[in-house]
């Protein structure tokens, strides 16, 4: 495909923002690993109730994760951003981008990692239903948080009344968004297969979701940088016209 090719490209052009944003990514999640291993051990898992200091802690290491890992995003797709559109996007610097787009990608981490931890916190004749539940909303997240992501980095930042008008590429240019969305799916597919395919105690190691986590920010990187293409496509052609330069 043509717009991969245009994709992988721009990743290459920039391979040391996204080199690192996976190093960067990789530490933080094995150090968070290493600290939930840890209150394991010290709190097991059939405590009830779970004392204050295991709920706070866990808690203030959920947040800062949250808020670690959003401001790498913003920071790499600003930076990959700006080089794919340039000069027509206008951003000044990873300083700007992090302040405009932190509470976007702030709000769609934490709605992963609160879904991470609901199925936990019910009762357990709930917990059957509620996994289910949990999996298909963050196979609908992963799918589209890239694409509007990225839609709405391309309009300037969350605006909530105009997210409907920047969307508008998404839905006019479907076929390279399906393309971005197909990779999101990939990347919930290559989660799953993991979940699936390794013991118990070999999910609880730090090491394996740090390897694992390399091609999931790629693939991740990649879906941005197709559905900025599509924003361009989308900003330099007449909204009316539904034809495009890519080869699908």
């Amino acid at each position: 495909m043509q717009l991969l090719s245009h994709a992988e490209a721009a990743l290459k052009r920039n391979w040391r923002v996204v080199f690192a944003y996976i190093v960067a990514t990789v530490l933080l999640v094995t150090v968070y690993s290493f600290v939930m291993s840890w209150l394991e051990l010290a709190v097991p898992k059939d405590t009830n109730p779970k004392p204050f200091w295991y709920v706070l802690t866990t808690l203030s290491a959920d947040l800062i994760k949250v808020v670690l890992i959003t401001i790498f995003q913003s920071i790499a797709f600003t930076l990959i951003g700006s080089e794919m559109d340039r000069p027509l996007w206008k951003c000044d610097g990873w300083r700007d981008g992090l302040t405009r787009f932190f509470t976007l990608w702030f709000i769609i981490n934490l709605l992963y990692v609160t879904s991470d931890r609901l199925p936990g916190s019910l009762p357990e004749a709930y917990q059957v239903d509620t996994v289910m539940t949990v999996l298909l909303f963050q196979l609908g997240l992963t799918v589209f948080a890239v694409p509007f992501g990225a839609c709405i980095m391309h309009g300037g930042g969350l605006h909530w009344k105009d997210v409907p008008q920047m969307l508008a590429p998404f839905f006019r240019l479907f076929p390279m968004s399906l393309v971005a969305m197909s990779l999101g799916f990939m990347q919930f597919f290559v989660f799953a297969i993991v979940i699936i395919t390794f013991s118990r105690e070999s999910l609880e190691s730090p090491w394996l979701w740090a390897v694992v986590n390399i091609p999931l920010i790629l693939l991740e990187c990649l879906a941005f940088a197709v559905m900025w293409l599509a924003c361009i496509q989308y900003r330099d052609v007449a909204p009316e016209e539904d034809n495009d330069d890519f080869d699908f």
